[in-house]
Order: structure tokens, then C-alpha cells, then sequence
């Protein structure tokens, strides 16, 4: 299909609020324009958008809803991937040392110039403790779904992780 080299422009338009004392956000609206410098490779252009909403009913819980829309190139296959992403996200401090996280996501990525289209969850969980000013554990689990109509790209994975941290 040619290189992929390209000339990739984003105009945006938007604002950052803070409704209440509970909630803020941001939202950009605009266009995008990929142009490639490859006759044999497809233009993108379209609406490209980003939000996100931060509900802080509590100093120390904050739960997060954000979603966007671009075009990004391939790693593999196609001219360009129009890619949506969605997710949903809760952080809570228990104390000044034990914080956790629980995340939700969903992309969807049709393919242009590839019939391709894939989708993707992901959700996480985890959780840090401080144990002193220098050290902290921290550990979770990610749990990965990817459906795709090109079955060789499907997979389902699940990550457990341990760490210790040191802070300097």
C-alpha cells in the first residue's frame, strides 16, 4: 500500500469547567485531517473529540468518566485506524497510605483501507499501600477482552502483578 508517511493535522475547540465544587471536565471538539504522502494510501478526514468528567463527591474519591475519537496510524495493516475509546475509572484514598484503583475501558478500531474492525475491554483493579516514607507495595490485576473480525488478533489475557516501590 506505500509508505506511510503523512501530514497529520487536529483542530480543536474547547473548554475546561468547574460546575460545582463536585464535578469538573474538559471537552475538545474539532477536526482532523490526515494527508499521506503516498498516492496509494487513503486521506482521513473527520471529527475528533476528547472529554472527560471528574465527580468528586468525597476530598478523597474521585470517580472519572472520559471518552475521545481519533485517527491514528496502523501498526500493521490499513491506512489509518478511526479509533473510539470510552472508560470509566473510581480512585479512593482509604488513608494517607492505602489508595485503590478500579478502571473499565472499551476502544473500538475500524480500519481504513483494511477490513478490519476490533474491540477492546480492559478492566483493572489495584491497590498501594505505603509502608514507610522510602517504600510501598503495590498490586492489582488487568483483565484484557479483544474481539476482532480478523479472528488471528483475538485474544483474552489476564495480569496479576506485586511490586515494591521505593521513593528517592
Amino acid at each position: 500500500g506505500g509508505d506511510r508517511d503523512n501530514i497529520d493535522t487536529r483542530y480543536l475547540v474547547g473548554m475546561d469547567w468547574q460546575a460545582t465544587a463536585l464535578t469538573s471536565g474538559e471537552f475538545r471538539i474539532g477536526y482532523q485531517k490526515k494527508s499521506f504522502d503516498s498516492a496509494a494510501r487513503e486521506d482521513f478526514s473527520g471529527i475528533s473529540w476528547q472529554a472527560a468528567v471528574n465527580w468528586q463527591p468525597l476530598s478523597y474519591s474521585t470517580v472519572t468518566l472520559e471518552t475521545g475519537r481519533r485517527a491514528r496510524d496502523p501498526d500493521l495493516r490499513g491506512d489509518v485506524i478511526k479509533e473510539s475509546r470510552h472508560g470509566l475509572g473510581w480512585s479512593h484514598d482509604w488513608s494517607q497510605d492505602m489508595q485503590t484503583n478500579l478502571t473499565v475501558g472499551h476502544v473500538r478500531s475500524d480500519y481504513q483501507g483494511y477490513d478490519q474492525e476490533d474491540k477492546f475491554w480492559r478492566y483493572e483493579a489495584k491497590a498501594s499501600y505505603r509502608i514507610s516514607y522510602l517504600w510501598k507495595l503495590e498490586g492489582g490485576v488487568q483483565i484484557s477482552d479483544r474481539s476482532s473480525t480478523d479472528v488471528r488478533f483475538e485474544y483474552d489475557k489476564t495480569v496479576v502483578y506485586l511490586g515494591v516501590g521505593m521513593n528517592l
